[in-house]
């Protein structure tokens, strides 16, 4: 197993690793390094090189590692080759032998092409709804009914749990992206240089949080979404859905800080937006929800 420590910097070379050494060249795709996004520079890149190579091969099951380490983050694989697979979990990498487990997780860039038809010599080994095939000597999944499946996650979840997000919290994260209509070419990037703050402040663009967990906000400024690693500033403008239900009574028990006109409270295992005067809602933002 590799590790890295939990650095802001390692995290990005971690996610740049994923998409420049584990995935297929013709499946990468570019990312755009402004904002402090994910960068990987030459030397980055090579060292990245190097520590694929030292990633020892786990005696322990996939179950095992994760209960060890103690961590929510799936196991989602990234590799498979005729010795094993690789999975990244969380801000690091494991490295396995023999077949793969039937019930894995997958990166959605292993599965194979739309237009590929399943051949009974590609056939690899069974997995749940579908099999690991063989494809011009490079190992893929092939799922029955990918639309439906439930163990595929998106390069977009991997870069969320990287950075420490919870598996359902980063799935529901993802879901906002249809949820608010947001154009296909939205991004989610993880702002790890630059507070809520500073962005707003040099941005036209507002900043409106749509998500929030005990760690870490999400905020939409129309175009992308923006993930923060930090406590929720007290001037933060948010999203409409955020708000309590109207037959909410406030209990101090929930409060988890205060904000601007009220405050943000925990109510069945969800971070709402509780206003002392609902007729105040100056921060508050009507987005389309579908």
């Amino acid at each position: 197993m590799i590790r890295y420590k939990n650095t802001h910097k390692i995290l990005s070379l971690f996610f740049c690793t994923l998409i420049y050494i584990f995935i297929p060249a013709y499946v990468r795709a570019e990312e755009d390094h402004s904002m402090n996004e994910v960068s990987l520079s030459s030397s980055e890149s090579k060292q990245a090189d190097k520590d694929e190579t030292n990633l020892q091969i786990e005696k322990r099951s996939q179950e095992a590692v994760s209960l060890d380490e103690g961590i929510a983050a799936d196991q989602i694989i990234v590799k498979i080759n005729e010795e094993g697979y690789v999975t990244s979990h969380g801000d690091h990498f494991h490295s396995y032998s023999g077949h793969v487990p039937t019930d894995s997780i997958f990166m959605e860039q292993l599965l194979v092409s739309d237009n590929y038809t399943l051949k009974e010599d590609d056939k690899v080994s069974k997995i749940d709804g579908g099999w690991i095939v063989k494809v011009d000597n490079e190992f893929r999944v092939f799922l029955n009914n990918p639309e439906q499946a439930s163990n595929i996650r998106s390069s977009e979840n991997l870069m969320l749990q990287s950075y420490g997000v919870n598996p359902s919290d980063a799935q529901a994260m993802i879901a906002l992206k249809h949820d608010l209509q947001s154009s296909e070419d939205a991004r989610f990037i993880a702002s790890v240089e630059q507070s809520y703050s500073s962005i707003t402040t040099q941005q036209d663009r507002e900043f409106i949080i749509v998500y929030i967990t005990a760690k870490e906000f999400l905020a939409y400024n129309g175009e992308n979404f923006y993930l923060f690693l930090e406590k929720i500033p007290e001037t933060g403008i948010f999203s409409d859905h955020l708000l309590v239900p109207q037959e909410y009574s406030l209990n101090k028990k929930d409060i988890q800080q205060s904000i601007n006109g009220g405050a943000i409270v925990k109510i069945n295992e969800q971070n709402l937006i509780y206003l002392s005067d609902p007729s105040h809602k100056e921060n508050i933002r009507q987005l389309k929800k579908q």
